[in-house]
């Protein structure tokens, strides 16, 4: 859904996800796509989703840096920077809940 005016930047998408939009591997998605993957998968690591379990702060760090579009407001950069800072608290080993 558009969120600003409708432009090559915004626009609306209506149309299902088929076997024809199939790309095989991560690697021949489009940019924004791989951006996007790498962007979701740093927000599951963040909640501790269990999917996540096969899934490191490494592979979304390379998978976001893997965009070579310009990134020309910085923003890309930035959510790397924080991936890159928030590594060592994602790669913690689990630890036992001092409540209990």
């Amino acid at each position: 859904i558009a969120t600003g005016p409708a432009d090559s930047r915004t626009a609306r998408l209506d149309r299902p996800v088929t076997a024809a939009d199939d790309v095989g591997t991560i690697d021949n998605a489009p940019e924004i796509v791989r951006f996007a993957t790498a962007a979701a998968g740093f927000g599951g690591l963040l909640r501790g989703d269990p999917a996540m379990r096969d899934l490191s702060c490494n592979d979304v760090i390379a998978l976001a840096q893997s965009v070579q579009e310009p990134d020309p407001d910085g923003r890309r950069a930035q959510l790397i920077a924080l991936m890159y800072r928030a590594q060592p608290l994602i790669d913690l080993p689990p630890h036992d809940d001092p409540g209990k």
